[in-house]
């Protein structure tokens, strides 16, 4: 997201521990191979879910509180590697009623005016470092499920989390 040097607040969708983890894979292979990109890497993998100004910080974090003691955590098939005006490689989720639900609830007009587009972005830089990224990442890259298990807020610029909670564990998740 482009922030225009305006700082605001974003909503996002953590994935578990392995779904880090297989994700840190795909980060290590850019590492390896020397390509340094401009992306935000101090905050977990995740799919952002709208956008807000600053002043909503205390709403947002009750509406979190609310929405975390009643869902469940949920899977996400994470199926394809895709492009963004080739300058952001990030991994396409297949849409499920979890997701969309979640999403609903910070329905918002995002920072960069960009409608709702479930992603999770493994790399920001200028084409022809996507370019090679995309060569290397699609070579290594199969689909995978994954689960969302907690809520962040993340302050953005310069970027912190804010706040962040579980979602209610998933039974049938628990063999992860």
């Amino acid at each position: 997201m482009q922030s225009n040097n305006k700082k605001f607040l974003t909503v996002f969708a953590v994935f578990d521990d392995n779904t880090q983890y297989k994700l840190n894979m795909l980060k290590q292979i850019i590492s390896y191979n020397n390509i340094v990109g401009n992306m935000i890497t101090d905050i977990p993998f995740h799919i952002s879910l709208g956008s807000y100004p600053l002043d909503m910080k205390e709403e947002l974090i009750n509406k979190i509180k609310s929405i975390t003691s009643v869902e469940n955590s949920f899977e996400i098939n994470l199926q394809k590697i895709q492009y963004f005006d080739n300058k952001v490689l990030f991994v396409k989720p297949r849409k499920n009623d979890n997701l969309i639900k979640l999403q609903k609830n910070f329905d918002n007009n995002f920072a960069d005016k960009y409608k709702f587009y479930p992603h999770v972005t493994l790399f920001c830089g200028d084409k022809k470092q996507v370019k090679i990224v995309k060569r290397l990442i699609k070579n290594v890259f199969e689909s995978f499920t994954g689960y969302i298990t907690s809520l962040y807020i993340g302050e953005f610029y310069p970027t912190q989390i804010i706040y962040h909670e579980e979602l209610q564990s998933n039974q049938q998740n628990i063999l992860q």
